[in-house]
């Protein structure tokens, strides 16, 4: 608990990258979930999407079914451009997340981007199929 609270204290400075350091060390340290959570949200406000999905999936290794872990990984995916895996954690997220108020907008924007890539990606493909293999 006291690097979550460093890592309050440096988020409150508006220092990201000394809060995601004592974020880390909550976490390495004391398996500190919530300190893990507020991990990965300071890597999402750095636009740091990789790093946001991996403590995300930390996060999903102790809660499998954490509504909020399969929504922003779902967001970071598709941010980061992995259209497969954002479509993927949205159909999670909807299924885990989708009846809770809590997570209204969050459900909101998992519905409205896993339509748009599941159309985009089927485009794809579909122009895929059309491409004649090499030899």
């Amino acid at each position: 608990p006291l690097y979550r609270d460093l890592g309050a204290a440096w988020e409150g400075l508006k220092n990201l990258p000394r809060a995601e350091q004592a974020y880390l060390q909550a976490w390495q340290q004391g398996r500190d979930l919530t300190g893990l959570r507020r991990l990965a949200r300071v890597r999402l406000d750095q636009r740091n999407w990789q790093g946001a999905i991996d403590a995300y999936q930390s996060v999903l290794g102790v809660v499998p079914d954490d509504p909020e872990a399969h929504c922003q990984t779902g967001s970071a995916a598709d941010r980061a451009g992995a259209g497969r895996v954002a479509v993927v954690a949205y159909q999670r997220c909807l299924q885990v997340a989708g009846k809770d108020p809590k997570f209204k907008p969050l459900v909101d924007q998992a519905r409205a981007r896993q339509k748009l890539l599941g159309e985009r990606l089927a485009t794809s493909a579909k122009s895929n199929a059309k491409v004649p293999a090499k030899k």
